[in-house]
């Protein structure tokens, strides 16, 4: 209709990334990118786990965009790809603005707040970022419960609840419904592995190590201030604030 190809969603197999940027002029002078390790609400709210990774996949494809349109600024971009080498990353969309991520962007060596400033004070950036790729930082607490809530939702423990209940209650069988609840209860407590359940945890518990906590960031007496409006939206609305669901 209007002389151009529509623009078309589709489901993509795959994870989310998001690439951070700041461009002069449409140059890309600073860059990084990372995945989220966790997310609240699990599997489909903000970053409250991160990891730097190496931002290649993406980079192609953001200095394209970001130099055709002349991009002056921060950018964040959001991608979605399968991981598997050799494969494209989709584009999903484009933040002009900070993003919720920024405080795991900057201990992961790059500095866009500072590096912005440049931008606009001086005209230039001196980037002499090192980009450290597997930095980890995390939100204490509620990473925690979405830890959690991954183990609680485990597809692992579905499967052997789910087929402990086609061995025992859906089997043909001669026996009365007494003796089906109790083989059914059996046959639960041998398919849930408590071993299974507390590696989880170990393996859980050893990842929030490495990450460095969101507020309690050395000289910085005010990261707390952060952690209070987190909780406040929380309270009053029941639901993260719009900056961080935003992700």
């Amino acid at each position: 209709k209007y002389g151009e190809a529509p623009l078309v969603q589709e489901m993509i197999e795959g994870r989310d990334y998001c690439l951070s940027t700041l461009c002069d002029h449409g140059e890309i002078v600073a860059h990084m990118a990372y995945k989220n390790l966790y997310q609240f609400p699990r599997g489909s709210g903000a970053g409250i786990m991160r990891e730097t990774v190496d931002d290649a996949p993406f980079l192609t494809t953001a200095t394209k965009l970001l130099k055709a349109l002349n991009w002056h600024g921060i950018a964040q971009i959001d991608f979605r790809w399968s991981e598997k080498e050799g494969e494209g990353a989709y584009l999903i969309e484009v933040n002009p603005r900070f993003w919720a991520g920024l405080f795991h962007s900057v201990e992961s060596g790059v500095d866009f707040p500072w590096l912005l400033y440049q931008l606009a004070a001086y005209g230039a950036v001196k980037d002499d970022s090192h980009v450290q790729i597997g930095a980890k930082t995390k939100i204490p607490g509620l990473w925690t419960i979405s830890a959690l809530q991954d183990i609680a939702e485990s597809e692992t423990h579905f499967e052997r609840l789910k087929a402990a209940w086609e061995e025992t209650w859906n089997a043909e069988s001669d026996q009365n419904w007494k003796d089906k609840f109790i083989m059914l209860t059996d046959a639960l407590k041998s398919s849930v592995d408590g071993k299974d359940i507390v590696d989880k945890i170990k393996e859980m518990h050893e990842t929030g190590k490495q990450g460095k906590s969101e507020f309690s960031a050395e000289g910085d007496p005010f990261t707390g201030l952060g952690f209070l409006f987190v909780a406040s939206s929380l309270l009053r609305h029941g639901e993260l604030p719009p900056e961080l669901k935003s992700e």
